[in-house]
């Protein structure tokens, strides 16, 4: 029967049967998680997966009094479209190093109970682990003389760069909305966008689930 199906299907075809039994299978898997915010309805099966994961993380970080703001592609989404930019492939946060030992401790007591498959493992100053085995980046922020250095990825300049943030920037954070909920950003965001992503940030590089256009 499958030789017969692919023999009358063109390739398209077959690719959006394909794409719509996966979305179909992550639709009915994802469910129950559906109701825990109106916004959450709707959205693609694999940005609520992540989003949850995100939520769950908060909360860790809020129990052990940590201090946090989203970085990279997780605030590009957020500021741009209120939503994950892309697939989206990781969930990307920051910290100051000063509590790593106290996160680091938490995370490997509680591996099983947080759904942690690899890590965490401590590298070239980020935190990398994988939740339901989504990867996870926590950026670890140092202070200078004058101010915190974090090592982030420029994405458009195609290596790791340290970006320079004003010392308080754990103190004086904004608040953005991912899917309508609450999530805290650095007070210069665009300055942190600008630096890893370039002066084109506002124009998704190909075609993205758009959840709100920020932008208008």
């Amino acid at each position: 029967m499958k030789k017969i199906i692919k023999l009358y299907l063109s390739k398209e075809s077959l690719n959006f049967i394909r794409n719509l039994k996966f979305n179909f299978i992550g639709f009915i898997f994802t469910f129950h998680l559906r109701f825990i915010k109106k916004s959450f309805f709707f959205i693609p099966h694999h940005h609520l997966k992540m989003m949850v994961i995100l939520m769950n993380l908060i909360k860790v970080l809020d129990k052990l009094k940590i201090k946090y703001f989203i970085m990279s592609g997780t605030l590009l989404g957020a500021i741009r479209q209120g939503s994950f930019a892309g697939k989206p492939g990781d969930i990307d946060l920051a910290i100051n190093i000063s509590d790593l030992d106290k996160l680091n401790l938490y995370l490997i007591k509680n591996k099983k109970k947080l759904s942690i498959t690899q890590g965490p493992i401590v590298k070239d100053g980020t935190i990398w682990m994988r939740i339901k085995k989504e990867t996870i980046d926590i950026v670890l922020f140092h202070n200078s003389k004058l101010n915190l250095v974090g090592k982030c990825f420029c994405y458009y300049k195609k290596k790791k760069i340290f970006l320079k943030l004003p010392k308080n920037s754990f103190i004086k954070r904004k608040k953005s909305n991912l899917y309508d909920t609450p999530i805290y950003v650095p007070k210069d965001y665009i300055y942190v966008i600008k630096s890893l992503y370039g002066n084109q940030w506002k124009k998704p590089n190909k075609k993205q689930y758009i959840w709100k256009n920020n932008l208008d």
